[in-house]
């Protein structure tokens, strides 16, 4: 057998000295824990020379023993419990195949997860009950985070010594939560000693032991709905960060009090929604770890990035990462960081996936760092009589009403683009402090509009009228070659364009108008050939943007919600869809009102409105 509490004293100690690269959380997690043990008088005399070292290295003892302090550290349960999830074999990979002589490869925990599960098992109350009720554990993925959780449940269920154990394996969906219970089951199945000394049986649906009534199950929100009586042991929620809401993590902390030493554990990579269960149960961890909060039945342990660290850095990467050159391979995460430089779209996965960071929408089209970087000095005034495009997305009450210019620009050889946006809303809308229809309104309105971002039009409804004396007077000064819009709003407006001489075309709402555009947006950013002037309104509308990918790699602009405005990226997508045709020199050359004579872009075009 391993020696369990020297692992984790040596984690500590790793820790503590710089030898592993850990964020302030899991530091935070460390002091607890070593706190903790000079708070309770934990005894150092007993231990081995090496242990003695580390418990001095640590200075354990360095405190007075706290009286109030009413817990105790048991070697014996916490290396009991490390022992059980070591004879489990691995279910999954290469190390899931079955050895020459036939036997199984058995799990080894790593020092971090030796540390969790010695915290867990080992520290317990005067009546000698477990310690810790609720657990929050937050890690980037491929870190081995639900094999080992498979183990914990296995133990929970059958080895804890409580009659009657319920564990459940819970999640939103059946799917995700057979996950886990089907990782448990392949454990059993693979163990034929474990079957027959402990008398652990299993079915499709169920893991169970005739001797004690103790069971294993599945649990989800989906098949199950919000059925309370559920009486619980053990609840193992994985991806707590995919629940859009508490019912589920309710039902199970409301099943677990009439259990004399039940555990709550939670575990998930970081999200995207900071309003919800997953983000409220790490703010109690957060404050706990911090010291602004009190409670000692609850451990959590936060593996991740500190705030201002650079998450391009690969020396950062370790702290979200414990399995760093493990099960998480460094060419791995150089992998994903390469395939950010390429596609944008994909920085807020990698960073929320595989950096433990809380970054937005990981649907999120573009990253905000990749739109920063496009932010340019160059003002609208410089572009005086060059010819360029436009793209316009019009609603007149709650949506922003915007039109976007696109203007090239001849840089060392190379075609840049620069856009600048403009932004109407009505005067009702950004002066209400209700939600209007269920529908919030943002606080940076009245600020955009001070700083002349956002033009505000009087009324209940947007004036296009305004909006298009301001197209038409700034044709004149920086002359469109297309202008493209959505016909599904402002027909009117379109026409007395047209009247103006404004070549107007048609780009319906479809996929396979927007996702060619979309991309090239993506591959202008990536090349470094795009240029905004740090419009904010234009920034929060293309940072509002969700994308999901079809099956043919297509992509179309959404939102996250009714309150996330993406109208000006439209606008922008629209005025792409134009531009992308003359993303070469002779652009240059191009005249408003005639005809550049490519056939190739007639082959392409979308529907163009006849001039009346």
């Amino acid at each position: 057998m391993r020696d369990y509490f020297k692992i984790a004293l040596q984690y500590c100690v790793d820790v503590r000295s710089g030898a592993r690269t850990a964020g302030k959380l899991e530091k935070l997690a460390v002091k607890r824990f070593v706190d903790d043990l000079s708070r309770s008088g934990f005894d150092v005399n007993w231990a081995g020379p090496e242990t003695q070292k580390l418990l001095k290295k640590l200075k354990v003892g360095s405190l007075d023993p706290d009286i109030e302090f009413e817990f105790n550290f048991d070697l014996e349960r916490a290396h009991h419990a490390c022992f059980f999830i070591e004879t489990c074999p691995h279910v999954e990979g290469d190390l899931a195949r079955l050895k020459p002589d036939g036997t199984r490869n058995l799990l080894v925990m790593s020092p971090w997860q030796v540390f969790v599960t010695v915290n867990l098992y080992g520290w317990i109350d005067y009546a000698k009950l477990r310690r810790f009720t609720y657990v929050y554990l937050e890690v980037a993925k491929k870190n081995g985070k639900t094999t080992w959780l498979a183990a914990v449940g296995l133990y929970m269920s059958f080895i804890d010594g409580e009659p009657g154990s319920n564990v459940y394996a819970a999640a939103t969906t059946r799917d995700q939560a057979n996950i886990l219970f089907g990782s448990a089951k392949t454990m059993v199945q693979y163990s034929p000693k474990m079957r027959e000394r402990f008398g652990i049986e299993y079915q499709e649906r169920s893991i169970f032991q005739r001797t004690t009534n103790s069971t294993m199950q599945a649990l989800s929100q989906d098949r199950d709905g919000s059925k309370d009586g559920f009486n619980v042991h053990c609840g193992l929620i994985d991806e707590l960060h995919a629940h859009k809401d508490s019912g589920m993590y309710d039902i199970v902390a409301n099943g677990i009090a009439s259990r004399s030493q039940p555990l709550l554990f939670a575990i998930t990579t970081a999200g995207k929604d900071t309003t919800g269960i997953c983000y409220r149960e790490r703010k109690i961890v957060v404050a706990i770890l911090e010291g602004k909060g009190k409670h000692d039945r609850y451990f959590g342990i936060i593996f991740c990035l500190d705030k201002g660290d650079d998450w391009k850095d690969p020396k950062n990467w370790e702290k979200a990462n414990p399995n760093y050159g493990i099960s998480v391979k460094p060419e791995y995460l150089q992998g994903g960081f390469d395939k950010c430089k390429i596609s944008p779209a994909y920085e807020a996965i990698f960073r929320q996936k595989h950096l433990d960071e809380w970054v937005g929408a990981v649907d999120g089209w573009i990253a905000e760092s990749s739109w920063a970087k496009a932010e340019s000095e160059i003002q609208q005034e410089e572009f005086k009589g060059i010819v360029g495009f436009g793209g316009y997305d019009l609603a007149s009450r709650l949506d922003l009403a915007s039109w976007v210019d696109w203007r090239p620009r001849l840089e060392n050889d190379v075609i840049h683009w620069h856009v600048f946006a403009k932004n109407y809303l009505n005067e009702h809308v950004i002066e209400s402090p209700e939600a209007i229809n269920g529908e919030s309104r943002p606080d940076e309105y009245r600020v955009w509009r001070d700083d002349e971002w956002l033009i505000e039009t009087p009324g209940k409804s947007t004036d296009f009228n305004r909006i298009q004396e301001d197209i038409e007077q700034h044709h004149l000064d920086y002359p469109f070659y297309e202008c493209g819009h959505d016909p599904y709003h402002a027909s009117q407006l379109t026409a007395n364009l047209l009247d103006q001489d404004i070549n107007v075309i048609e780009v319906p709402q479809r996929v396979e108008h927007l996702s060619p555009a979309m991309r090239w947006i993506e591959q202008l950013l990536v090349e470094g050939r795009l240029h905004h002037n740090g419009d904010p309104v234009l920034k929060w509308c293309v940072l509002n943007v969700v994308v999901k990918e079809d099956g043919k790699e297509n992509i179309f602009p959404r939102k996250i919600s009714r309150a996330k405005k993406i109208d000006a990226a439209v606008g922008m997508i629209i005025g792409a869809s134009r531009a992308m045709y003359y993303d070469n020199e002779q652009v240059f050359d191009l005249i408003p009102g005639e005809d550049s004579g490519s056939i190739d872009d007639w082959l392409n075009d979308m529907i163009k409105v006849k001039k009346r």
